[in-house]
């Protein structure tokens, strides 16, 4: 990034003591509220492209499939993020993405389903 350069004026102290006027060159910042991203990019590979068009049975399907592979906590915490991430985006995603978290955690304990049995 580039450098700004800051201005800060003169002053007199609550002591009497003079500050003099500077100007000096800091590294650029950014935007503010421009952090590091905190929830890192989702791959497509595990839920897959077009996820949330497929049918109800189709979904827990896979997420029956994806949740023996990689376990409840790591499927659970992805849905979660794209309920997150898309809140504002596409609300009706959001929504689904929270039901089927909710779904998971219901039918799964740890990497075994359970069973009404």
């Amino acid at each position: 990034m580039g450098k700004l350069r800051v201005e800060r004026r003169g002053y007199i102290t609550r002591n009497g003591a003079k500050v003099e006027p500077t100007t000096f060159e800091i590294a650029d910042r950014g935007l503010s509220g421009r952090g590091p991203e905190i929830i890192p990019p989702l791959k497509g590979d595990i839920l897959g492209k077009g996820f949330f068009g497929f049918p109800e049975e189709k979904q827990h399907m896979i997420l029956e499939r994806a949740t023996k592979r990689y376990g409840e906590r790591s499927i659970q915490g992805r849905l979660q993020a794209l309920s997150t991430l898309n809140m504002n985006i596409d609300p009706e995603i959001s929504k689904d993405a929270e039901d089927l978290r909710h779904w998971v955690a219901t039918n799964f304990d740890g990497k075994k389903k359970i069973t009404d049995g």
